[in-house]
């Protein structure tokens, strides 16, 4: 499974004007995994490639809150395999927010029985710069956009390429 944040039409529009912006727009920001399972351990592969910086992670989400940050170089753990143990008994919310400096490819998924988690009904679409793509932030959850989702209870799409200029 490759998650894009953008068509191919876009890639390739993107690249064309600019052949450094490829790995900026094949890179995961804003992509979330988000479902309800009462699997006492999820676990799934990665492959990473695409860095826009020299470090890169993913966060894991349970109900909400922040429970695990896993953070890989593209000399380290370009291909590894993520562990959460879920702390809740019952079922729970895992949300899983995907790299903003690097693409991430996922198999071997093991989640047991899950559901897709209910979406909000509002949405924000962001646009923007190295700020929007979330190429400063911390931690993938806590770029701009992803917290100002959050805090509105909206589905995202981040546009945002670092280095572009607006047109």
């Amino acid at each position: 499974y490759i998650p894009y944040r953008f068509t191919q039409e876009q890639r390739e529009r993107y690249v064309k004007e600019l052949p450094s912006f490829l790995p900026r727009v094949m890179d995961s920001s804003g992509i979330i995994l988000d479902f309800i399972t009462d699997q006492p351990e999820i676990s799934f592969e990665y492959e990473a490639d695409y860095f826009t910086r020299q470090f890169s992670g993913l966060d894991i989400y349970e109900d909400g809150k922040l429970e695990k940050s896993i953070y890989f170089s593209p000399e380290q753990s370009r291909r590894d395999k993520v562990f959460y143990r879920r702390r809740s008994q019952e079922n729970s919310r895992i949300t899983i927010y995907l790299p903003v400096l690097a693409r991430m490819k996922l198999r071997n998924f093991s989640l047991g029985k899950y559901l897709p988690a209910v979406q909000p009904k509002r949405k924000l679409v962001a646009y923007g710069d190295s700020i929007t793509q979330g190429m400063c932030a911390s931690r993938p959850s806590l770029n701009y956009v992803a917290r100002i989702a959050r805090a509105l209870d909206c589905r995202f799409l981040n546009q945002g390429v670092g280095g572009y200029w607006f047109n």
